[in-house]
């Protein structure tokens, strides 16, 4: 569903008017994380591609003069990630060379090497160059003390990396401390992750019970409209019959009245014409 979302927020950023900066960071962040979605589902030809994708885009974004500010964390982000694709393949020739790469590049933010640096260690330990696997975990335990944002999670695989590192060495003691260490910010990290999931199913609940609240009122108000239209209807009608009546009592007066007078004209015309006849009888 994610993977979903991205694409369709890669396909649409070509249809939007934004600045070289502002579509070059959406861009790329849509092709990086699209990447990074298939990597941690398993699919890691799907992922490579989005990363190479996202390289190509990365280098003919190199052109502009404007971008050349924005580009290099993105450029150091994208290369971890390559090193850490090549690394789960086992690829380690490739995953050194990229890891490499990005430890070259120039940065403000001294502590995105972080994850570089403890992945090239993992790959030293694995290589046997322990000299150099040590030299890479206390460059990096060094970055971890300054790091405030991320730090919990970052110690976490830096601890499960030197375990790696202190068992190979033969050092049991000293990886037994370190796995406690592990554990116990592991458990931390659960114990937050836990609470997170909670206060989120918390708040699911809370917006299922206003919309049903908002479905209670909705229904309500439609069946306060219905009552007060066929409130208006029968006043409607019932005016209508009040002025019918109305005009059939006008008219029934109307017509009595004619009737009366005609019955006036009548009774008075058989009073005239009785008069005649006995003024007729006499002669």
């Amino acid at each position: 569903m994610a993977i979903f979302h991205w694409k369709e927020s890669l396909a649409a950023l070509d249809k939007t008017k934004l600045s070289k900066t502002k579509y070059f960071n959406l861009k790329q962040g849509a092709l990086n994380n699209i990447g990074y979605f298939f990597f941690k589902s398993n699919q890691l030809d799907s992922a490579l591609n989005y990363y190479l994708l996202n390289l190509n885009f990365i280098h003919q974004s190199e052109q502009e003069i404007i971008l050349k500010k924005v580009i290099n964390n993105p450029k150091i982000a994208l290369y971890d990630n390559l090193g850490g694709l090549y690394l789960k393949k086992n690829n380690i020739e490739k995953a050194e060379d990229y890891l490499k790469k990005a430890l070259d590049i120039t940065s403000n933010d001294i502590t995105i090497k972080m994850p570089v640096l403890i992945k090239l260690a993992n790959i030293y330990t694995k290589k046997g160059e322990y000299a150099k696997a040590d030299e890479v975990f206390q460059k990096s335990k060094f970055l971890l003390k300054l790091d405030k944002k991320d730090s919990e999670y970052l110690k976490l695989e830096w601890n499960k990396n030197y375990v790696a590192y202190l068992i190979k060495l033969n050092k049991p003691l000293e990886a037994y401390k370190i796995q406690q260490d592990f554990i116990a910010t592991k458990d931390s990290i659960d114990n937050d992750n836990l609470k997170i999931t909670q206060l989120n199913i918390s708040r699911e609940l809370n917006a299922i019970q206003q919309d049903r609240d908002l479905d209670i009122l909705t229904h309500k108000d439609k069946v306060r409209r219905i009552y007060v239209a066929g409130i208006i209807e029968i006043l409607i009608f019932t005016v209508v019959i009040i002025i019918l009546i109305y005009r059939n009592l006008r008219k029934s007066k109307s017509l009595q009245k004619e009737t009366f007078e005609h019955n006036q004209k009548l009774q008075y015309a058989l009073s005239e014409l009785k008069h005649s006849n006995e003024n007729y009888l006499r002669i």
